[in-house]
């Protein structure tokens, strides 16, 4: 026989795993996305981004998908993702960045100063795997 007693601790012990796994999770990506500082980071809510030759580059967002996908790019470059798309607002995220949700028309930059890997995808749909990209900093 079960007694309640057993049945109330059993449950305040699942609520008490969900909530410490929660705060977990918050804190990563909390903590990924303060160590960005803000000199970094630049949100535009305009739609007349175009690519520029030099230290500037643009990843539209049309159609479900990132164009182009893949990009190489020297250190110091400037990335912004700039969503054309009204059907869906995607969040752009990888190692050390993430955007708000970007509305139709809205953009968000980072600049990769450092040489590395970084892949990146939409984390309002990350099921989606046409909203994945990489982008090589060299």
């Amino acid at each position: 026989m079960v007694n309640k007693q057993h049945v109330a601790i059993t449950v305040i012990a699942l609520f008490v795993i969900i909530g410490v796994s929660s705060a977990y999770f918050l804190l990563t990506v909390s903590s990924k996305t303060s160590a960005t500082s803000d000199s970094n980071m630049n949100i535009v809510n305009n739609s007349n981004s175009s690519n520029i030759s030099g230290n500037e580059v643009t990843v539209t967002i049309q159609n479900g998908t990132f164009n182009p996908v893949n990009l190489t790019v020297k250190a110091g470059t400037n990335v912004t993702w700039i969503n054309k798309d009204s059907s869906i607002e995607p969040m752009v995220t990888g190692n050390g960045f993430m955007s708000p949700s970007l509305t139709n028309g809205q953009s968000f930059s980072y600049i990769f100063n450092q040489a590395g890997s970084y892949p990146y995808y939409d984390m309002n749909h990350p099921y989606n795997k046409t909203l994945t990209g990489n982008i090589i900093v060299q």
